[in-house]
């Protein structure tokens, strides 16, 4: 096997064994669900505001009928969209 092949699979090899670790500390980690009833629908209503709303002035809106709906079905879902 020549130098240069060789040099070729080593690093085909060192890039295969980093990108894992390198991909693992990038995904961002998921939020353990909150134990309380009361505490869970909290979480799952500002989930709702931060992934649907929009803003209005310094408000985040969102329609009421749809923030229900999307926080019943988080709820459900034991705190995940």
């Amino acid at each position: 096997m020549s130098k240069t092949v060789r040099l070729v699979v080593l690093a085909i090899v060192a890039v295969c064994l980093v990108s894992p670790a390198a991909a693992q500390s990038t995904r961002q980690k998921a939020k353990a669900a909150p134990r309380s009833p009361e505490a869970l629908y909290q979480q799952c209503r500002q989930e709702a505001f931060r992934k649907f709303g929009w803003h209005n002035g310094s408000q985040v809106v969102l329609y009421t009928t749809f923030m229900i709906e999307q926080t019943d079905f988080c709820v459900r879902n034991g705190g995940h969209f």
